[in-house]
């Protein structure tokens, strides 16, 4: 549970929800079993994965332009009249 908590908001919070301590995401919220082996298995492939993204928001794009530009009057601009 978190510290110096308002006695207001510690009165509020059962005594089941203070005794669970650490929240285990997979069981108490999402509520799935997973096998310890699988999720290591899993913790390590997206770990690379998510080292890859980490390495693409490092990068300064300030002045780097998309390869396509959303342009739609474009196609009306160079219209021969008859």
């Amino acid at each position: 549970m978190q510290k110096n908590m308002p006695p207001d908001i510690e009165n509020k919070i059962s005594p089941d929800i203070k005794k669970k301590t650490p929240l285990n995401v997979w069981t108490d919220i999402l509520d799935v079993q997973v096998n310890p082996e699988r999720l290591k298995q899993n913790l390590a492939s997206y770990t690379e994965i998510l080292d890859e993204i980490k390495k693409l928001r490092a990068l300064d794009l300030t002045d780097v332009h998309p390869a396509i530009i959303f342009e739609p009057t474009a196609p009306y601009r160079n219209t021969e009249k008859s």
